[in-house]
């Protein structure tokens, strides 16, 4: 009898309850009616007109920190974009003397989204597929809108899901830009310093920007991007239970110091490359290219790709370029085999090879690895860079060859000399005992 009159109770308490809960509930709906007076579709307008607003309302533009490739291999890098109604005029901070001016819009998909839909040889690069790279570098040109307030846009990458930054700049793209370079290119190659009461340790990866700090027994790698101040991490850094991700650089005392509110008095001393380093800027210029041991000279220059590490040589034909890969952590500029055109439907390739002291051509080569590097004479004032061979044991090459390689009908991969005039330099086809490049002065 008990048992029935307290599951009775119970019951009409469990009741009531579910009534009082029912009329808040009702409540909360009517406050949520109240307070979305508009719809969603004029709410959405509301926040990309807000957007479109912002946007606009920059005297100088716009810092863009992008981050391409899902599991960020290239680290980050900032792209300059100053906004009208129409268009957007992109430079990247580490080409300062290159503008592109593309389209962008403003749209609805599932939330607010950045899309700059015609091409746009900066912000394009990494979206874009080569035949060697079907699917691009993995970058992003749509970004859907996280947050937004005056001086701070923050984005995700549609594809990538990457998180990205649009930072009101305070000076011109030009300043930015000089700033940036100059932090990159005198950046240290190793650091340490304390997080809490953990002793860090870090190793700087250039090609890749990023770091890979060592606390004890535990190893973690963040990716940064250089900026007009220093650098920014991807994400917090978190050790001995203190966070830190955006550093100042002082290139006089090579010290990181960290500005993150709480954490200013996180610091990591570096320690910059040694004296042999060759800044990527060095390399550029006009040269003469000296070959078979000095009797023959021809007029080129090296012209600068920063935005992917490689210079493009110029000036041996009207009809090639030869590009050469710069390796940010050595400060080497190597030239490997690579394709440079094509004649009657074959492919035409310049291919390192071996040439004898009798002058036979003993050997011909195709592979990456089959490479010759620059090696810089140490002199500031009238800089030279002799030719070596990257692997001298195994592919112990000194010459260049241009060549035209197929298949032929039983799928032997055969090469035939280049004889079109319009490819030779000095009426040759090959650059025997390449020997040097010295550096005109400007």
């Amino acid at each position: 009898m008990n048992n029935n009159i307290i599951t009775k109770n119970a019951v009409l308490q469990a009741l009531g309850l579910f009534f009082m809960a029912s009329l808040l509930l009702t409540s909360c709906l009517k406050n949520q009616e109240d307070y979305f007076e508009d719809s969603a579709t004029v709410r959405m307008s509301k926040t990309i007109n807000q957007t479109k607003e912002i946007l606009l309302n920059s005297e100088y533009g716009w810092e863009f920190e992008y981050y391409p490739d899902r599991t960020l291999t290239y680290g980050g890098l900032v792209y300059t974009v100053k906004f009208d109604s129409l268009m957007a005029t992109v430079a990247c901070s580490l080409i300062p003397d290159s503008t592109v001016t593309t389209y962008y819009r403003l749209t609805n998909d599932n939330g607010p989204v950045l899309t700059f839909d015609t091409y746009n040889t900066l912000l394009h690069f990494f979206a874009t597929p080569s035949a060697s790279e079907y699917q691009a570098k993995d970058g992003d040109f749509e970004f859907v809108i996280h947050s937004i307030s005056e001086d701070l846009i923050v984005l995700y990458g549609k594809k990538t899901l990457n998180t990205m930054y649009l930072r009101k700049l305070k000076y011109s793209p030009q300043e930015y830009a000089a700033k940036t370079i100059a932090i990159s290119e005198n950046f240290v190659q190793s650091l340490s310093g304390t997080m809490g009461t953990d002793e860090v340790t870090g190793d700087v990866d250039l090609n890749t920007k990023s770091i890979e700090f060592i606390h004890g027994n535990d190893t973690i790698t963040s990716h940064f991007v250089f900026n007009d101040q220093g650098i920014r991490l991807y994400a917090p850094l978190r050790i001995g239970g203190v966070s830190a991700q955006t550093f100042t650089f002082d290139a006089e005392t090579n010290v990181l110091k960290c500005v993150d509110e709480g954490s200013e008095d996180i610091s990591f001393q570096g320690v910059p490359h040694d004296e042999n380093y060759i800044p990527f800027s060095m390399y550029a210029g006009n040269y003469k290219l000296h070959y078979f041991n000095n009797q023959l000279e021809a007029n080129v220059s090296l012209v600068p790709s920063r935005i992917d590490a490689t210079y493009h040589l110029k000036g041996l034909s009207s009809k090639y370029e030869l590009i050469l890969n710069y390796d940010f952590n050595t400060g080497e500029l190597t030239l490997s085999p690579q394709m440079i055109g094509v004649i009657n439907d074959r492919a035409v390739y310049f291919l390192t090879s071996n040439i004898s002291a009798e002058g036979y051509m003993d050997d011909i080569w195709i592979g990456e690895e089959c490479a010759l590097k620059l090696i810089w004479n140490k002199n500031m004032v009238y800089p030279a860079f002799t030719f070596e061979a990257v692997a001298p044991v195994k592919y112990p090459c000194n010459s260049g060859v241009l060549m035209i390689l197929y298949y032929d009908e039983d799928e032997i991969l055969r090469g035939d000399e280049v004889t079109d005039m319009e490819w030779l330099t000095n009426q040759m086809y090959y650059f025997p005992y390449l020997n040097s490049l010295t550096k005109l002065s400007n």
